[in-house]
């Protein structure tokens, strides 16, 4: 697990020559004129004449990579390999890069300073601009000053559950750098702007697409397979992990450790059955870890560091469980199926397209299916449809183009809310998603490209850090991503089966019942029954009028929506009982950050 950190300052003499308070472990630096690098990571950083790279990388492809720009692909590292293709094409050839990285070069002759973060935004990357020069770093609490102003916006967007900025932190004076998105520093001056994007492959008519969804999905598995340390892979009996594991494990000559949940046999979360046909079908090393009756807030107070951004999962410390497993075992990299939903899609977006094309008998076809999975009547679901796309629903927004909803936001503080600008914003991003969900195109591009994508990555790895290994995700592979962008509607929702293309991609290499499995276990009553079961005295605590969220949260409302989780939390609306969860986890960050300014210091 490499960090990287740096500094460059308008004027040369004013740069401090050491690492960042708080980048724990920082083993090596490099000073040059008016900048100083540091990192953690034998071989995360390098140098060519004056230009200087640090890098928390893993690329893929990385043999063809290192050939392109001459390189021995057996003794470079991919800082090197990475500062090469920076030589040879400039920017552009950071666009060519495949794989993970957040990057920063420092040109001595020009005093120049270039950072990049790849398409995906899987490693993160956060900087600081005044009028004396930038810092920059992997770790945001290494670039956080005593007495940094809370960021409202940010505060409000994370109450709500409302991921509309790719650039926002918790301190105003701190910022990402967008996924995609290179950032130039030139003597005081300071450019951000997009350098590369996600975009569906070209594909010729005829394409056996499936063949391609394979050969592009077992690539990227073998890549995230390589490195120093002993690899596993998290198998909970779904498609996307099922495919990981058979994946990883069919040429395998060691057992493949893998690692699952146990619940008690009929508990309505147990997925034992599909677990075990894996286990029955490729030699693995499997680990299970006892799941009965999960506190979901105990644990959490470690994750919510108040020199750190707010995060938002409430089943990471249910996978860090599994990890914390992993390290025990002695496995250091740790695949993950996370995104399999996002990268091979469902198809959902088809549904609309043909409501819109009124073809009632296919889109009643498909529903049939898709309602196996959402628990609907398909005849329910038909209606429902018809309403939105029928006559009156198409006369409507002919008559209003371009309208849309506001949405209401009870849960804020009304004046933190209105400080935050939180319902034109929530009512843009309504919009924006609607325009999405136009077609399954756009939904699918949307789906792996909205600042949600680079949210989870560093909530994830927030919480793979915490357990001491690495975790890597192969459905994020801009390879595979971007096929499966170009690959047909119906190939990804037809009869009925959603996500068809990878089920046909997998002929072979799952079991049939995992491979036609229709079942996604629905773990919200979990979170819900755990947080009225065991945490509802904290929860009152913090929702008292003199508690954490005075002046944050509408805490009448708040209080309501807890006395309903109480009273049945199998029928508490999920989005009620995350928006308790979010409550929990920003108190304990207010917690443990008293120090911090109030937020109503900071209105940016």
């Amino acid at each position: 697990m490499a960090s990287i950190f740096g500094q460059v300052h308008v004027d040369p003499q004013g740069i401090l020559a050491h690492a960042a308070p708080g980048l724990a472990g920082a083993l090596e630096q490099r000073t040059a004129r008016g900048c100083v690098l540091a990192w953690t990571g034998a071989r995360a950083a390098a140098s060519n004449g004056p230009l200087h790279i640090v890098a928390d990388a893993r690329l893929d492809d990385r043999a063809n990579l290192a050939s392109s720009v001459g390189l021995n692909p057996d003794r470079a590292s991919d800082a090197e390999v990475i500062l090469a293709a920076y030589q040879h094409h400039g920017v552009d050839g950071l666009a060519t890069l495949f794989g993970d990285f957040a990057v920063a070069i420092w040109d001595d002759s020009r005093r120049e300073l270039l950072c990049a973060r790849d398409v995906f935004g899987a490693m993160p990357f956060y900087y600081r601009h005044d009028r004396n020069g930038l810092a920059f770093g992997t770790q945001l609490p290494s670039l956080r000053r005593e007495g940094d102003a809370m960021n409202t916006r940010r505060l409000a967007a994370y109450l709500t559950g409302l991921d509309d900025s790719a650039e926002d932190t918790i301190f105003a004076p701190i910022r990402r750098l967008p996924p995609g998105h290179v950032l130039l520093w030139r003597r005081g001056e300071l450019i951000v702007r997009r350098y590369t994007a996600i975009a569906p492959a070209a594909t010729g008519p005829g394409k056996d697409y499936p063949a391609e969804i394979r050969r592009r999905f077992l690539d990227s598995v073998q890549d995230r397979s390589l490195g120093p340390g002993r690899v596993g892979a998290l198998l909970s009996g779904g498609l996307d992990s099922s495919s990981i594991v058979a994946a990883a494990a069919r040429r395998r000559e060691a057992r493949l450790p893998t690692f699952s949940f146990a619940y008690p046999t009929g508990s309505p979360y147990d997925e034992n059955d599909f677990v075990r046909a894996m286990i029955e079908r490729y030699p693995l090393a499997p680990e299970f870890v006892a799941m009965r009756e999960f506190a979901p807030l105990d644990g959490l107070a470690a994750l919510a560091s108040g020199a750190d951004d707010l995060i938002f999962g409430p089943g990471l410390l249910k996978v860090g469980r599994l990890l914390d497993r992993a390290r025990k075992v002695g496995v250091r990299i740790v695949l993950d199926g996370h995104g399999g939903d996002e990268v091979i899609s469902h198809g959902y977006g088809r549904l609309k397209e043909l409501a819109r094309q009124r073809r009632w008998r296919t889109l009643y076809r498909e529903l049939r299916g898709v309602s196996t999975l959402t628990q609907d009547s398909a005849l329910g679901l038909l209606v429902r449809f018809l309403a939105s796309e029928g006559l009156v629903a198409r006369l409507r927004r002919r008559a209003a183009p371009g309208s849309h909803e506001t949405t209401d936001t009870p849960i804020l503080d009304r004046d933190l809310a209105r400080a935050a600008d939180i319902e034109d914003r929530t009512a843009g991003w309504v919009h924006a998603y609607r325009r999405a969900a136009a077609s399954e195109a756009t939904l699918h591009t949307w789906n792996v490209s909205s600042p949600s994508v680079a949210s989870a990555f560093e909530a994830l790895r927030r919480v793979a850090d915490a357990s001491g290994v690495t975790v890597r995700f192969p459905f994020y592979d801009r390879r595979l991503v971007s096929y499966a962008l170009a690959v047909p509607d119906a190939e990804k929702l037809r009869d009925g089966w959603t996500r068809r293309v990878m089920r046909e991609a997998m002929e072979g290499l799952l079991p049939e019942r995992v491979r036609w499995r229709r079942t996604k276990t629905d773990f919200s009553h979990e979170l819900a029954e755990g947080m009225a079961r065991d945490h509802a005295p904290y929860l009152a605590d913090i929702l008292r009028n003199s508690g954490p969220l005075a002046g944050l949260v509408d805490l009448p409302s708040a209080r309501q929506r807890l006395q309903t989780l109480l009273a049945n939390p199998r029928a508490a609306p999920t989005a009620d009982v995350l928006a308790l969860w979010r409550m929990a986890f920003l108190a304990m960050w207010l917690d443990n950050g008293a120090k911090a300014r109030k937020p109503e210091m900071a209105m940016s």
